[in-house]
Formats: C-alpha cells, sequence, structure tokens
C-alpha cells in the first residue's frame, strides 16, 4: 500500500492568496494522510531535506508537494524509490485567481484531491526496455484511402498489409465515374482514379492484399500489434492505419440550413 505524503510550500504568494491551515485540515481529515508539513519554501536546501527525510526512513514513498508547476524545480524534487505528484497551487490558483476568496479556496482544495487521486492510481515510470518495432503496416480499408495511405507507406520503406472486407479494391470510389475536384479550378467533376491506384497497388511487391476478410480482433502496443482476421490467419504489425470509408450523411437533418426549403441549398 502506497504511503502518501503531503507537503503544502507556503512560498511565491500561494499562502498570501490561500488557506494553507485549511488545506493541511483537508489533508488529515478528508483524505487522511498521515504525513502533512507545509515549509515556507520546500525548494529550499532546508525543505528538500524535509521530503528527503521522510522518504528516507520509510514513512513516505508517494511524496505529494503543492507548490509550484511540475514543470520546474524537477530536480530538486527527484527522490530516489519515490513517485513524485505535483500538485499545482502557483500558476494554477494563487498567480490566477483572486486571493483569499472562497472560490480561489475550494479551486486549490480540488487541486490537492486530484493529486492524492492522482498518487493513488499511478505509479513510477519504469526504465524503457529496448524491444524490436514491427516495420509492417495495417491498412484497414480498401477504398481510395487506404490504397494511398498503403502506396506512401511503402515509399517510406515499409511493408503494407492492405485488408478489405469486401471481395474487391476501391470502396465507394469504384462505383463512381467521375469524382468531385480535387484539384484547382475545382469546378468540374474529374476523371476517377481509382482504377490507376488498385493498378499500382497490385504492382507493388511490398503490398500483401487480403481482401473478403476483417479483423477480428488486435492486441498489444505500437511496434507491437498483434492481429487476428477472421479467416484464422494472423500476424504481427507495427501501426495500423483504418481506413474504413463513410456512409452517406442524411441531408434531411439540415433542413435548418435550408435543405428541403431553398432550391440553392
Amino acid at each position: 500500500m502506497s504511503k502518501n505524503g503531503i507537503y503544502l510550500c507556503e512560498g511565491c504568494g500561494i499562502a498570501d492568496a490561500i488557506s494553507i491551515d485549511g488545506l493541511e485540515s483537508l489533508a488529515g481529515g478528508d483524505l487522511g494522510v498521515a504525513t502533512c508539513r507545509r515549509h515556507a519554501a520546500f525548494c529550499s536546501d532546508e525543505g528538500v531535506a524535509l521530503i528527503a527525510a521522510d522518504v528516507a526512513d520509510g514513512s513516505v514513498d508517494r511524496p505529494i508537494i503543492a507548490a509550484c508547476s511540475q514543470r520546474v524545480m524537477e530536480d530538486r524534487f527527484n527522490f530516489d524509490g519515490a513517485h513524485v505528484v505535483r500538485a499545482n497551487l502557483r500558476e494554477q490558483v494563487a498567480w490566477s485567481h483572486a486571493p483569499r476568496d472562497e472560490d480561489t479556496d475550494m479551486l486549490a482544495a480540488d487541486a490537492l484531491r486530484m493529486a492524492v487521486a492522482q498518487a493513488g492510481k499511478s505509479s513510477a515510470p519504469t526504465a524503457g526496455v529496448n524491444t524490436e518495432v514491427n516495420r509492417r503496416i495495417l491498412v484497414v480499408g480498401g477504398g481510395i484511402s487506404g490504397l494511398t495511405a498503403s502506396i506512401e507507406a511503402t515509399r517510406t520503406g515499409h511493408p503494407v498489409t492492405l485488408v478489405e472486407r469486401s471481395d474487391a479494391l476501391g470502396g465507394w470510389a469504384r462505383k463512381w465515374s467521375r469524382r468531385l475536384p480535387h484539384r484547382p479550378p475545382y469546378r468540374d467533376p474529374q476523371d476517377n482514379e481509382i482504377e490507376g491506384l488498385i493498378g499500382q497497388i497490385e504492382e507493388n511487391s511490398s503490398i500483401t492484399v487480403r481482401t473478403g476478410v476483417t479483423v477480428t480482433s488486435t492486441s498489444g502496443m505500437p511496434g507491437a500489434f498483434e492481429i487476428s482476421y477472421s479467416d484464422g490467419a494472423g500476424e504481427t504489425v507495427g501501426a495500423i492505419v483504418v481506413a474504413t470509408g463513410w456512409r452517406e450523411y442524411d441531408a434531411t437533418r439540415l433542413g435548418h440550413l435550408g435543405y428541403g426549403a431553398s432550391p440553392d441549398v
């Protein structure tokens, strides 16, 4: 079980703006923290020594430092064997809200409560583990977005598995003779380039195409996702691109914008 300790800093105008007495009562009351100390400046040598002593004697393993932003004093508040949690009372409370105001005190109390909750639900980060990253990319969806993503991925040196649930690539775009303009001057429908994209996919030896299957499960982590397919096969990939298409929007829901009411919409 974690041993929390709360350290209430009074420096940098914090004690001038909020009630440290109130936070001290909260710590020993509703929050049930056995160790609670206050100091004029916990970033001072004396203040750091107080926290270090509690960590060293085993009474605290999760010091909750209610003081300045966690973006500063990181080196000062670094204690071997302890998981440090910061409650920002300086920038987010004392310096940015009305001093000696009930709402400001309530905000400070909430910040302390959140820090205690964080301490109870988190742990110190573990050292990084060097693992091999799988370079294969899974692209789910064989429409124009999935085809484009697959081609671009291979251009950066990644092998690709392209999965499409239907029996053919192309998606919605394969059903159209022309497509919406995507190049200037954006006036007229453009030729449908989907067959050309499909041809590039079929000619690319770095792309494995799987049609008529779906992804049934994924597990693992970035760099090592375990994939299972509906046909019973599976593989490991490093990243997943989801390009599963779209559904036509029900334009009748846009009546307030003139749809169905104005011939110009």
